[in-house]
């Protein structure tokens, strides 16, 4: 695992600015020190390593730093779609969209097995351990938000996660809106928008 101290500059060279434009300052410190915790490679590697699914720009060296700024954008997107106003849910929906791919193909213990399945849970235990180790909450973020975060993050998969389903969220109506945008920008973020725009329109290269 990379060092904290690196881990934080390129969190904040690769999404500072939108932490910046997007998030309350109670939000700010608390995505920014969950950075601490990602391994080496979440800063390199592509979205995907099979090659399918998602566009060919996060396909490469990097890409799942694009495809998480992607997520982002769609989560803004739909939380303007369905006129989310709630600042508390706001921030929540983009900090869980921000955490959620932290340890997309391995666990924080090098584990890989069923990756696909299983690397929400990894991140959202990973980041649960973090936070309770510093023996703090951030300021201003209550132990409720907190769980509603970290819930997205571990279920951001949907029913084809391991992560708890919409029914077992705790923290009633308000969990499960976080849940919902937080899985519906993760999976618009990973369509192949590049292949579907070439098959619609006979484009052989965007």
């Amino acid at each position: 695992m990379m060092n904290q101290k690196e881990n934080l500059r390129l969190a904040r060279k690769h999404f500072g600015r939108l932490i910046a434009d997007r998030l309350d300052s109670r939000y700010r410190s608390f995505v920014i020190r969950s950075f601490s915790i990602t391994p080496e490679w979440f800063w390199h590697v592509p979205a995907s390593m099979s090659g399918k699914y998602h566009p060919r720009r996060t396909k490469s060296l990097g890409g799942l730093v694009e495809h998480t700024k992607l997520a982002s954008l769609w989560a803004g997107f739909l939380l303007n779609l369905y006129d989310i106003r709630d600042t508390i849910t706001r921030n929540e929906v983009l900090v869980a969209v921000l955490l959620h791919d932290l340890f997309k193909f391995s666990g924080p213990t090098g584990q890989r097995e069923n990756y696909v399945k299983r690397h929400g849970v990894w991140a959202a235990t990973a980041l649960t351990e973090y936070w309770a180790s510093a023996k703090r909450s951030p300021a201003g973020i209550d132990s409720d938000s907190m769980t509603r975060i970290i819930q997205a993050v571990a279920c951001h998969m949907g029913r084809w996660g391991d992560g708890p389903s919409e029914d077992e969220l705790k923290e009633g109506d308000q969990a499960k809106l976080v849940f919902r945008i937080v899985q519906e920008a993760d999976y618009c973020a990973s369509q192949d928008i590049d292949s579907m725009y070439a098959a619609t329109f006979g484009a052989r290269q965007l």
